[in-house]
């Protein structure tokens, strides 16, 4: 470009006398300033986009008003004076301004600009112009929904149950053009590091319809608690209950569940307690057979079970049967006896066991098994009954047997 330049005639002109025609141009410069300083002609100049100073927005505020948009606080200023005066002015001696006074409402408010120069002998003429206009917005507060979503994955055995939070609405507070705009209170709580429920606090922040977050309001409660309930499941052995006794001379020998164990869902810190299931209590009150009975499951709020086919249980109730065993009082064993005591009683006295169980249990009893003990270490001076102890029975067995009758002695006075 530079090369093309000088090959043309006006650079060949130019590049010509050229001090001459720079002292030229200096000379006819200098005479232009002598001119204008001793004429001192009145003339005007603009100053464009000259910024116009908002006064009162603090205080509006104060009022419940907010800004929404300013048109018009840029002024194009044209100027009037004297030569030497204007060309010392510049922007910053200008001071334009309107003001937000008790006269601003809610709605477009078009206010005058007030104009002054800090130049003496310079006069503003006229703006490009005469007003700005501003939109003010009441600050409110409004009430908005709260939804809580979940972020992140459980690990392997574990499900998302509920989340749940006692604030149903969270009040923000704004200006109404913005609050408008919000159409829930949204937050998220991460998962991904939960092995039990727990309760967690969760930041909250307002969105609008498309999930864009509004800006420039408050939340008067910016986080709030939430409940995460995590589920799991494990399987535990079922307990049947039963209330009520069985007719007479009966027992009730089994309850047996149809399946051995279940498996039960819940949330991890109520399963944390389980160790078993029991059933609702099944009434035998004075039943005298076995029966089968549909199982109701006693299980905690919150808490489900999962299985195959019918929940059950059989329920065994049996006849008692007797037997007697035939001692005499001879085959007692006598114990903790007081060597200055002396024991009377008929040796060959006979003494009548009753046993009752059920029939594959009393089968099996003998009497070698049986072992029939009298404790005498509480017993002084004097004519007793006293009760027989009985070993050797089932646990299940129930038994009658008459006292011993026992005189106690001084030893050395039999005769």
């Amino acid at each position: 470009m530079i090369e093309k330049f000088k090959k043309t005639r006006l650079f060949a002109v130019l590049s010509r006398n050229t001090l001459p025609k720079l002292v030229c141009l200096a000379l006819a410069i200098t005479t232009w300033f002598i001119v204008m300083d001793n004429k001192n002609p009145v003339l005007q100049r603009t100053f464009r986009d000259v910024p116009v100073e908002i006064i009162g927005l603090t205080q509006i505020e104060q009022r419940g008003l907010i800004e929404e948009e300013i048109l018009g606080d840029k002024v194009d200023v044209t100027v009037s004076g004297t030569w030497r005066n204007i060309v010392k002015v510049n922007s910053t001696d200008l001071r334009l301004s309107v003001n937000l006074d008790g006269r601003a409402m809610k709605g477009k408010n078009k206010l005058p600009i007030e104009r002054r120069i800090l130049f003496p002998g310079v006069d503003i003429i006229s703006l490009s112009h005469e007003d700005v206009e501003i939109q003010l917005d009441a600050i409110e507060t409004v009430a908005k929904p709260v939804k809580i979503s979940p972020k992140g994955e459980l690990g392997d055995g574990l499900e998302l149950g509920k989340i749940e939070f006692k604030e149903k609405e969270v009040e923000v507070q704004g200006a109404s053009h913005l609050l408008r705009k919000i159409a829930s209170i949204e937050g998220q709580v991460d998962v991904q590091n939960l092995s039990k429920s727990e309760q967690v606090f969760v930041n909250l922040y307002p969105m609008d319809a498309e999930g864009n977050p509004v800006e420039e309001v408050d939340l008067l409660k910016p986080n709030i608690a939430v409940d995460v309930k995590v589920l799991t499941s494990k399987s535990v052995p079922v307990i049947v209950l039963d209330q009520g006794e069985p007719k007479l001379n009966h027992r009730l020998t089994d309850k047996i569940p149809s399946l051995e164990n279940i498996v039960i869902k819940g949330d991890t810190a109520i399963l944390e307690g389980i160790n078993e299931v029991r059933s609702k209590p099944i009434n035998i009150e004075g039943l005298f057979q076995p029966f089968e009975s549909k199982l109701e499951l006693d299980l905690p709020p919150g808490v489900t079970a999962s299985y195959e086919g019918p929940l059950v249980a059989k329920i065994n109730i049996q006849a008692l049967e007797k037997k007697s065993f035939f001692f005499k009082y001879k085959d007692v064993t006598f114990q903790n006896s007081n060597e200055n005591y002396s024991y009377v009683y008929d040796a060959e006295k006979n003494l009548t066991l009753e046993v009752r169980d059920i029939i594959s249990v009393i089968k099996n009893i003998k009497d070698t098994d049986i072992k029939l003990t009298l404790d005498v270490g509480e017993v002084t001076l004097g004519t007793y009954a006293i009760n027989i102890k009985v070993d050797g029975l089932p646990e299940s067995t129930v038994y009658t047997i008459p006292d011993f009758e026992l005189n106690v002695i001084e030893k050395g006075s039999e005769e």
